[in-house]
C-alpha cells in the first residue's frame, strides 16, 4: 500500500482529512488529534519526523495502520484574541474549569466529527477494537471526551500532554454507584453540559471503560502542568479503566513527540495490545557450524512463542540467499552459537511471520543493522 498521503472529505464544514495510508495490509486505523495552533497535515509531519530507538517512525512500526490526522476548526480563541485552529475555545490553561461555558460548542461540534470518522474506520477494518484514537495537548482532551461519550471498546487510547475537560463534574458522575448508574449518570452530564446526545451510554455496560489507556506527560511541560495530566489519570482509573502512566523528565510539551517518548508509546499500549500483536525482526550474526565457513547475518522474526530464520546472508562476499523451509529456532540442536549482535530492525504484525521472506526488505535490514553496529562500535 502507498505511504503517500490521501485527502478525504469531512463533514460539518471541517477541513478535509488529512490521511497516510499503511505500509501494508490495512488492519488498523489511527486517529491522531492535533493541539492548538495546529492542523492534521502539520501534526502528521511532527508525529512521523522523529524516530524510536529502533530507527524507525511509528508508521514503521505499525505497518498495517492507516493513519487519520482530522483538523480541527478555526475559532476565536478567547485567551490569544484571534482566530485559530483548535478544537474549542477555552479560558485559561492553569485553571481549566474556568469559563467552561466557553468549550461547550467546540467541543460538542467536534465531538460530533469524531464520532462519525470512528464508526466509519470501524467499519473499514470491521471493529472499533481496531481503531486506536491518539490525541496531543489539546487534542488529548478532545480525544477524551470523544472516547467517553461513545460505548465502544476502542483499540487502545493514547493521551499526550493533556488534561480532563469538565473534570469535576465527571467525577462527580463516577462516585459511588454500579455501573448502571454511572452509565446513567454519565449520558446526563453529555445532555446537560454538551447538550449531546450520546444513548448508546445508556445500558448495563460502558464497553468505552474496557479501551487500554496510555497517558504520558513531560515533567517540564510549560504548557500544559503534569499535575493536569494526573488528576485525569485519577479520574480514569475511579471509572474503573486500565491506565499505563508514563512520565518524561525533560522534554517540554512535545517531549513525547521525541525518541524517548515514542519507544514508551511503542512499547507500553498500541503495540502490546491484543488487536495488533507484533513480531520483531532482528538482524543479527551468527557462526556456522563448519568453521570454514563465512560469519553469517541471519534475519530473524520473533513472536510471542516462537523465533525463525527467515533469511541469511554470508558476511564475507556479500552473498545473500532465502532458506528453503522457514527454520524454528526450536527446532534447531545447537541454538546457543547463534545471536552475537542482535539488532531491530523492524516490526510486524505476527500474521506476518511466515510470509516475511516475501518482503522485499531483507537487504535494507542488513544495511541497516550494520550501520548500527557500526555507530556503536
Amino acid at each position: 500500500m502507498s505511504s503517500q498521503p490521501n485527502i478525504s472529505n469531512s463533514p460539518l464544514d471541517f477541513e478535509p482529512l488529512h490521511i497516510i495510508l499503511p505500509l501494508l495490509t490495512h488492519t488498523n486505523t489511527i486517529i491522531a488529534l492535533h493541539g492548538r495552533g495546529s492542523q492534521g497535515p502539520e501534526f502528521a509531519d511532527e508525529l512521523f519526523e522523529s524516530k524510536t530507538s529502533s530507527s524507525l517512525t511509528l508508521q514503521q512500526h505499525f505497518l498495517h495502520c492507516k493513519w487519520v490526522f482530522p483538523s480541527s476548526q478555526e475559532r476565536f480563541s478567547t485567551v490569544f484574541h484571534e482566530e485559530l485552529n483548535e478544537w474549542f475555545d477555552i479560558y485559561s490553561l492553569t485553571d481549566p474549569s474556568s469559563r467552561e461555558d466557553l468549550q461547550i460548542k467546540g467541543l460538542r461540534d467536534s465531538l460530533n466529527f469524531l464520532q462519525q470518522i470512528i464508526e466509519k474506520e470501524a467499519t473499514f477494518v470491521g471493529s472499533a477494537s481496531r481503531v486506536v484514537l491518539l490525541g496531543l495537548s489539546q487534542g488529548c482532551e478532545t480525544a477524551l471526551m470523544t472516547m467517553l461519550a461513545g460505548n465502544l471498546r476502542l483499540g487502545a487510547f493514547v493521551g499526550l500532554n493533556g488534561w480532563m475537560p469538565f473534570r469535576e463534574k465527571l467525577e462527580a458522575c463516577v462516585e459511588g454507584g454500579t455501573v448502571e448508574d454511572m452509565s446513567e449518570r454519565l449520558s446526563q452530564f453529555y445532555m446537560q453540559n454538551l447538550i449531546l446526545k450520546t444513548s448508546a451510554l445508556r445500558g448495563k455496560r460502558c464497553h468505552m471503560l474496557k479501551t487500554p489507556v496510555f497517558l504520558g506527560h513531560t515533567a517540564d511541560d510549560e504548557a500544559v502542568d503534569i499535575t493536569l495530566g494526573q488528576e485525569a489519570k485519577k479520574v480514569l482509573k475511579m471509572m474503573g479503566m486500565k491506565i499505563c502512566w508514563e512520565e518524561c523528565e525533560i522534554g517540554g510539551h512535545l517531549g513525547f513527540l521525541r525518541t524517548e517518548g515514542l519507544d514508551r508509546i511503542n512499547c507500553n499500549n498500541v503495540s502490546s495490545h491484543d488487536h495488533i500483536t507484533r513480531a520483531h525482526v532482528y538482524a543479527d550474526f551468527y557462526n556456522p557450524t563448519d568453521s570454514r565457513d563465512p560469519r553469517h547475518w541471519a534475519i530473524l522474526i520473533k513472536n510471542i512463542d516462537r523465533t525463525s530464520i527467515q533469511q541469511i546472508r554470508d558476511d564475507v562476499g556479500d552473498v545473500g540467499y532465502h532458506v528453503a523451509d522457514i527454520i524454528w529456532i526450536s527446532h534447531l540442536a545447537t541454538p546457543a552459537r547463534l545471536f552475537r549482535k542482535k539488532v531491530l530492525v523492524s516490526i510486524l504484525d505476527s500474521s506476518d511471520v511466515e510470509k516475511v521472506g516475501s518482503l522485499i526488505q531483507s537487504d535494507q535490514w542488513i544495511i541497516k543493522a550494520k550501520r548500527g553496529i557500526a555507530k556503536v562500535g
